[in-house]
């Protein structure tokens, strides 16, 4: 799936979640597909306190690594690194 299609997915899930009761068996389980499809669209990693650290849950990372380690979050690496 591209970028686009995981937006719209995601989208979705999150339309179907607000219907549900707070609480709910169901939601949460649309809840945690939701950030399941969200941790595939890459996120750009930052550089802070001398390494380089996953923009969802800051875990330091090893250049080129296309996944966190931790969270599982798709990674996007400047061109530079």
């Amino acid at each position: 799936m591209n970028r686009m299609q995981w937006e719209a997915a995601i989208h979705r899930l999150w339309q179907m979640e607000e219907r549900l009761p707070e609480g709910s068996f169901d939601r949460l389980a649309l809840e945690q597909a939701r950030k399941a499809a969200q941790s595939k669209i890459p996120a750009k990693v930052r550089y802070g306190g001398g390494a380089w650290r996953c923009p969802e849950c800051n875990e330091s990372l090893r250049p080129g690594r296309n996944y966190c380690g931790n969270c599982g979050q798709k990674l996007e690496w400047p061109n530079e690194v």
